[in-house]
Parts: structure tokens; C-alpha cells; sequence
């Protein structure tokens, strides 16, 4: 006699998932076996401690001491994500090795959470605002006053300056830009080469690449449908063509795989 588990008990019949989910007791709702997790991958205890403090209170009430420990909890949280496909991402490079394609310079890094969803005048940290509506409006003789304030740069810290380059970025006020990368230092992100790709600016592409940005680096984003910046700005041929010239790849392409969507 063939041998039936009792979790299969005719052809066809569901596998032993669904019926611990749809089976349970009459007084119990239905629960689904919630997915395995490797400890590897999972949230540290610290971090989440932290995270429970600061989501404790408004976003409004943090300094920004307290936004760059949320941030750095979500780079964390982001390099465990990418740790968990890193075998995925394996096999599909073993997929094209026998064409010896030059490796890829790294994709950008990413901007803070909060300049994602707030406009400069709504920005979380109310002691700083003054000077990201200052960033916006390409007021630089306010944003020269705060750098070169002692206490007010330390209030900013490099979290806020980051935050003020994308809002200038964004409102394409080239010269605040400019007095950010070249005086302040401030590393570029991939928000601002995003923002010049939605304003399809010259100006704003060619102080990226004075400052270390390859036209072949990744704009981050979680579900990889960005990709690189020449791919948004075909329809500007100078822009093309200045990406081009400072080795852009036509062939590269967002990388659309669902399975490595979160």
C-alpha cells in the first residue's frame, strides 16, 4: 500500500499550510503561520528599544541627534533586507559572468525619510526649518549665516545639511547647491540626482559630476525601478549627451525583478 500523509489525503487536496490556517479551533479566528526569519536578519533588541523611545514621541520633538539614530536604524534595517537576497543576487549575476562585463561603480546613497514626504516649510525638526525654507528659496546669504554660526551648525549637523542640499536640489536653486557642495562639503545623495533628472538640469548634473557622481551609480530605491539617470533624460539631448561623454551606459537598465521587492 502506497504510503498517504495525512496532510494529502486524496490528489489535489491542499497542502499542510493551508490547512493549519484554515483548520483551527471553532473559538479561535484563523491565523496565518507567520514566515520564518532568520535571527541574522531581524531587528537587533537595542534597536528596537531605541525605535520604541523615539517613536515615544513626535517626530517634531526630536533633535536632530534623535532623527540621524532613527535614520541610521533604517539603513540598518535596509542592509539586512539587501543581506537576505544576497544569494538571489548571486545567481542572477552568475547569469552574465561569462561576458566579463567592468563592474559597477556602487549606487548612490539615500537621503533622510523626512525630506521624502515633507515640503522644506513642514520639515520635522522645527529648530532647523528656518534654514531648509532657506535652502529652498535660494536665500544663500541666510544659508551662509547658518553654516557659519558655531552653534547654529552644530544644530544642523551633517543630517541637516544633507536634508538642505535636497531641497535646494529640488527647487533647482543651483547656486545654494554650489555653496553646499564646494564650501560645506556636503555628500551628495540620490534624491538630488533624482531631482535633476525630474528638472532635467544641466547645471545641477555637472555640479554632481564635479563631485563624484558616476552617471552609471544607482538612485536608490527599494523596488529597483529607478535605475540610472540617463535613463530619465533622453528626451533632453544635451543632458544625454553631457552624460554620455562622462560614461554613462545606454545598456544599463532598472534592474525589475519582483522577488527582490520588500
Amino acid at each position: 500500500m502506497t504510503y498517504t500523509s495525512r496532510h494529502m489525503r486524496r490528489p489535489g487536496r491542499k497542502p499542510a499550510l493551508y490547512c493549519y490556517i484554515r483548520f483551527c479551533s471553532r473559538d479561535t479566528p484563523p491565523r496565518p503561520i507567520p514566515s520564518y526569519q532568520p535571527q541574522l536578519f531581524k531587528r537587533s533588541k537595542e534597536d528596537e528599544a531605541q525605535l520604541k523611545q523615539l517613536r515615544a514621541r513626535h517626530s517634531r520633538d526630536w533633535s536632530q541627534t534623535d532623527a540621524q539614530a532613527f535614520e541610521d536604524i533604517m539603513e540598518r534595517d535596509n542592509a539586512r533586507s539587501d543581506a537576505s537576497k544576497e544569494l538571489l543576487r548571486l545567481i542572477i549575476y552568475s547569469y552574465f559572468e561569462h561576458l566579463n562585463l567592468p563592474p559597477l561603480p556602487p549606487p548612490l546613497p539615500g537621503c533622510s525619510t523626512s525630506v521624502l514626504f515633507k515640503r522644506a516649510e513642514n520639515h520635522s525638526n522645527e529648530s532647523v526649518r528656518p534654514f531648509m525654507v532657506a535652502c529652498d528659496r535660494g536665500l544663500l546669504d541666510e544659508v551662509k549665516a547658518w553654516t557659519e554660526d558655531g552653534e547654529r551648525i552644530e544644530k544642523l549637523q551633517q543630517l541637516g545639511l544633507q536634508d538642505g542640499l535636497v531641497y535646494a536640489a529640488r527647487a533647482n536653486q543651483i547656486e545654494v547647491v554650489r555653496y553646499l557642495l564646494d564650501e560645506r562639503w556636503t555628500p551628495i545623495n540620490g534624491e538630488v540626482v533624482r531631482e535633476a533628472c525630474d528638472d532635467l538640469s544641466l547645471p545641477l548634473f555637472e555640479l554632481c559630476v564635479q563631485h563624484g557622481y558616476h552617471p552609471n551609480q544607482q538612485i536608490p530605491s527599494r523596488n529597483g525601478h529607478i535605475g540610472v539617470a540617463i535613463n530619465h533624460c533622453v528626451q533632453d539631448v544635451d543632458i544625454t549627451r553631457f552624460l554620455l561623454e562622462h560614461g554613462a551606459d545606454p545598456d544599463l537598465a532598472p534592474f525589475k525583478d519582483g522577488r527582490l521587492q520588500d
